[in-house]
Order: C-alpha cells, then structure tokens, then sequence
C-alpha cells in the first residue's frame, strides 16, 4: 500500500501493500527493484469540503494527513495478521458481509472465488464472500423482536442441538458460491415442533456451511488451509470463534482487535501499534458439529442449483455436448 498527503487524488500505477512512504512522506516502494516511484495527484475544487477531501459518502480526512492507495480493508486485515504472502494461513471476516480469504502468489480464476491484487510482486487475495452476516442478523433481530446482543449465544446454542430445518440465508442477495443478487433467503422442511430459537440455529449452521465450502475451494485451489485467523472484532463475542474451530474442524486465531482497522492504522503510523492483549486459540472439541455442518453443506448444495435454474436470471443451459467421433 501506499500514503499520499490528503491535499493530493490519486493518479498511481497499481499499488498494493508492498508500498509506503519514504522520507518526507514521499511515496515510494518498498523493497523492490527499479527505484522509487512517485505520482502526482490532483484534487477538483467540487471533491475539497471544509479544507478536506471527501472520502465516500460522510468520512473526511483533513488536508495535510495522508491516505493510503491501494488494497482495501481485506488487504489492511492482512497486513495486520501478518498473512501478507502466500501462505496456509486464511483470515475469517464476520461483520455486514462475511468473507475467508487466503493469499498466493499467482492468479486464480476460480467461478466460486474473487482474486484481487495486493500490488507489484506482493501477490494476491483469494477468497469467497459472503453477502449476508450481521445486515441478516439485524433483520432477524427486528423480525423476531430479539435483541442482537441474544442473537448469537441462542442461535450458536440451538445449531449444536435437534433436528433443524435448513435455512436459505440469502436475505439480501449472495455472492460466492451462487453469485445471484436476487437470490432470496427462507427457511425449508419447517415443523410446528420448531421453535424461534431452531429457526436462528439453522441460519448459522448454513453460515457455517457456507464458510465449509469456501475452505475447501481455498484447499483446492491455493493449497491446504492448516490455521485460520481471526479478521473482525465480531469474532471476540464469546463462543462464535470456538463454534466456527467446530463447525470447520480447524484452529482459529483470535485477536482482540479488528485487523482492517489495526492494519489501516500500522499504514497510518509507519509501524504496528503496540498490543496490550494476547491472541488466543480455539482449537476443534466437537466432531459432532463439524457433521451437522457438512450435513447442512450437503443439503445446500444439493438444492441450491435446482432453486437457481428455476428463477428469472438462473444460470442458462451450457452448450450441448459435442458427439464423440
């Protein structure tokens, strides 16, 4: 990544992490070959307010700080983690959308998975996302007149437990696996024995199965995944990193502090802020869960591509096979 003083925009070549400021703030590449590069930028008289640049739609950073070009919040999140090259480590985010992310070296164009730069020469963000984690979780709350704070422990409590429905947890479209923004969410096979509490139980064992098959396209594709990383301060809420070690069979890495924003602020500082906590680890306790999930994994899997081919803007049917001679 790289920091440019705020009165500049930006004009660069790609950037990615392996870019930060050199002396005087002068932007300038880290550790490569060919010398140092700098970009002149330009900000229009309609993009300053108030003596700063508008960032979005209400974030404003004051003229003279600095912002950094290239990457993104995953690539902050990385960078915190220390997963900044190709490795068997991947890094679990569960805030609004919820994503697990991995990086390599080369290039992938995988259907299920998105592949974004981290730069010249600091390879690549391989990963599955998902559109629908803590914007679903506030619906339910709303719905179901329970606080968020509750959402989670019940329905954590619930999906280890009986027999579920299966819950479809697309309320707000999806991207991996099925990349269909209208796809709609529900719940199926419900009974009148089921509870409110089975409801929410079965939504988080589809997440669960959702993040199942993202690891294994990861596992697939760049390499066996041996440990996971905790990416979002939502992870600290007690027992969600321990019922994901389940759910997924692997250990989970818990840092007491959302990595975008501690990697966002180790650009910002020129090095990484000092820790006050340990990480801790959740190492898999419970076989029967990882079942249940890959039971839940399964049924989605089965029923999701009949669902889609059946909804205006399905997937079309592929080409007829050529005969063989």
């Amino acid at each position: 990544m790289r920091r440019v003083a705020a009165h500049q925009a930006p004009t660069p070549p790609t950037a990615g992490p392996c870019w930060a400021a050199g002396p005087g703030g002068t932007p300038r590449r880290r550790g490569r070959s060919g010398g140092e590069r700098t970009a002149e930028l330009q900000v229009t008289r309609r993009d300053r307010q108030d003596g700063g640049v508008k960032i979005g739609c209400d974030d404003r950073i004051r003229a003279g700080g600095e912002v950094v070009l290239g990457g993104n919040d995953a690539a902050c999140a990385h960078l915190a983690l220390g997963v900044e090259s190709a490795s068997s480590r991947a890094v679990l985010a569960a805030g609004t959308s919820a994503a697990l992310r991995t990086t390599t070296d080369a290039f992938h164009d995988h259907p299920e998975l998105f592949c974004l730069t981290m730069g010249p020469g600091c390879g690549y963000l391989l990963g599955s996302a998902f559109s629908n984690m803590g914007n679903a979780l506030g619906w339910l709350s709303d719905q179901l007149g329970i606080p968020f704070s509750a959402l989670i422990p019940r329905g954590l409590s619930t999906a280890r437990r009986g027999r579920l429905p299966l819950a479809l947890p697309y309320w707000y479209g999806e991207r991996s696996p099925w990349w269909r923004d209208g796809v709609t969410g529900g719940w199926l096979s419900v009974q009148a024995s089921h509870t409110v509490d089975d409801l929410l139980g079965a939504v988080w064992l589809s997440w669960a199965a959702g993040f199942s098959r993202a690891l294994s396209r990861l596992n697939e594709t760049a390499g066996p995944v041996t440990e996971i990383c905790s990416g979002s301060a939502l992870l600290n809420t007690p027992g969600l990193a321990q019922w994901l070690a389940d759910a997924l069979g692997i250990s989970v890495l818990v840092e007491p502090w959302d990595a975008s924003l501690m990697g966002a602020l180790s650009l910002a500082l020129g090095s990484a802020p000092r820790q006050t906590e340990p990480a801790r680890i959740c190492r898999p306790k419970d076989p029967v869960l990882k079942e249940r999930t890959e039971a839940a994994r399964k049924a989605l899997d089965q029923i999701m591509p009949g669902l889609l081919a059946g909804w205006p803007g399905g997937p079309k049917p592929g080409p007829k096979p050529r005969p063989q001679s």
